[in-house]
């Protein structure tokens, strides 16, 4: 991405700001969530969609990398797809993906203005996912591969019937809209399912798999767990569970749940890709920039299983969205928990969602010398020796792992992701 197609981007990004402020600021605005209130402005798309497969992957973490590995399966296969993730790192565009490239910025400014008129009733969220579909039925794809941006009942995604849904996860994250209970926040996510349908799930927990089977009866679900048929188990990292659940979901739109049950599990070898945000790596001299995900308690956790698994970067730079500070405690004590030859500094980044200077300050206090603090993340990168080789792992909220990145694309650096 060169200076230019950052300034595209920066353009995209103003004409949000001035149409709809922050992603999520204003939601309240319009009312409760939900499709009722959405579903007369998608209706006309939506019906010109009826003959196209979709595939909705849902779940707490994981689900962008599972989406991201089954539109790289169906590509490699042939099929036409169009790929619907958030949110995004550097650029809007990165949400709206067609047969494995983002949308051009050109076109996604000119659907920005052909939709205008339904700004004011759609969220930005809610309009960026009615942008995407304009511009799927301008170039109808074979499959629409869909993210769930949070929850799944009532997100905007759910308006169309998924052929086959995924749920990649579930652990306590957006407890205020999804519920206090991981119970709770199951049912939301099991939303997206549909009756004699296909649902593949990864649900660690015998406790969540008992219920989904509860809610898959009850609701005429199709539901096939990984755990439960020894595709996946306990100590295998995220990385490995979103390329199981891909490659399960895959075999299972082509040749249906009976090629699960004739394939061994250890026929899925384990890959080096990489994925925006998700192992991503960017390079400034000899420093090496990896980027891991981590915005919640099990995302840090499942961080910590990797690197145990992978190698140990020698630092990890975290900020974190505003969260409850429970939650932040618990990902403070995990941190707290790599190796001492670890360098782990915590820092902070402007942003309308990001944690308040104080509350990161008191967290680092309460590490007592396990993690430091450093205000300015620029700086530290400005700081940095780049002569000498070293691998710093950037973790923590997806806006401030964007950010770094476009630090990183305006000081001559590139995205290097295999996938």
């Amino acid at each position: 991405m060169d200076q230019a197609d950052l300034k595209a981007n920066q353009q995209l990004d103003d004409w949000l700001l001035k149409n709809f402020g922050f992603e999520g600021t204003a939601m309240l605005a319009l009312g409760e969530p939900g499709l009722d209130r959405i579903r007369p402005i998608f209706n006309s798309l939506i019906k010109k969609l009826q003959n196209t497969k979709v595939i909705t992957v849902a779940g707490t973490n994981g689900k962008g990398e599972t989406a991201y590995r089954l539109e790289r399966l169906l590509l490699n296969k042939g099929y036409k797809v169009a790929l619907w993730t958030s949110p995004h790192l550097v650029s809007v565009c990165e949400r709206m993906r067609f047969n494995g490239l983002d949308v051009q910025a050109s076109e996604c400014f000119e659907a920005f203005n052909e939709g205008l008129d339904k700004a004011s009733k759609l969220s930005y969220y809610e309009f960026l996912f009615y942008t995407f579909l304009n511009l799927v039925i301008k170039n109808l794809p074979d499959i629409l591969v869909l993210e769930v941006g949070l929850g799944g009942r009532l997100d905007a995604v759910n308006l169309l019937d998924a052929d086959i849904s995924i749920i990649c996860s579930i652990g306590r994250d957006h407890q205020a809209i999804l519920g206090n209970t991981l119970s709770k926040i199951l049912v939301e996510k099991l939303g997206v399912t549909r009756p004699n349908k296909i649902c593949i799930s990864g649900l660690e927990s015998k406790y969540l798999r008992t219920k989904a089977k509860e809610y898959a009866v009850m609701n005429k679900v199709i539901l096939w767990d990984a755990f439960d048929h020894g595709y996946l188990n306990e100590s295998d990292h995220y990385a490995r569970r979103n390329q199981v659940l891909a490659e399960a979901c895959f075999m299972s739109f082509e040749r249906g749940l009976e090629s699960l049950h004739q394939t061994n599990v250890s026929q899925i070898k384990n890959d080096n890709l990489s994925f925006p945000g998700r192992r991503e790596v960017m390079t400034l001299g000899k420093l090496s920039f990896i980027f891991i995900g981590a915005h919640n308690i099990d995302g840090f956790r499942q961080a910590i299983k990797y690197w145990k698994t992978e190698g140990y970067p020698e630092q990890v730079w975290v900020s974190f969205s505003n969260r409850p500070r429970k939650d932040l405690n618990i990902c403070t004590e995990l941190l707290c928990e790599l190796p001492k030859s670890v360098k782990r500094i915590f820092t902070f980044f402007e942003h309308t969602r990001a944690l308040d200077l104080v509350t990161l300050q008191a967290l680092v206090q309460g590490s007592h010398g396990s993690i430091e603090f450093a205000k300015d993340w620029q700086q530290l990168i400005k700081n940095s020796d780049t002569s000498v080789e070293q691998t710093i792992a950037v973790s923590g909220s997806y806006y401030f792992i964007g950010s770094v990145m476009r630090y990183l694309l305006q000081h001559g650096s590139s995205r290097q992701r295999i996938i």
